[in-house]
């Protein structure tokens, strides 16, 4: 009788994209799925200059504390 390995809980995930612009943050928002945030991302990346702004996407995962904290 073979048994059961336990059931892996689903990882609460937001993906969070942050915009500096001209060197002060201009913009974060949060996302549920990667691909949206990659999506809102590129929008941002669009109206960048790429010598003093910046954006990125960061996954986060929900009630999980930091290594680095």
């Amino acid at each position: 009788m073979k048994s059961k390995k336990p059931a892996r809980k689903k990882r609460d995930v937001v993906y969070v994209v942050v915009w500096v612009h001209r060197g002060v943050i201009d913009t974060v928002e949060a996302y549920s799925d990667e691909k949206t945030a990659q999506a809102r991302a590129e929008i941002f990346r669009q109206d960048s200059n790429p010598e003093c702004d910046d954006v990125g996407v960061v996954e986060v995962e929900i009630g999980v504390k930091s290594e680095d904290c």
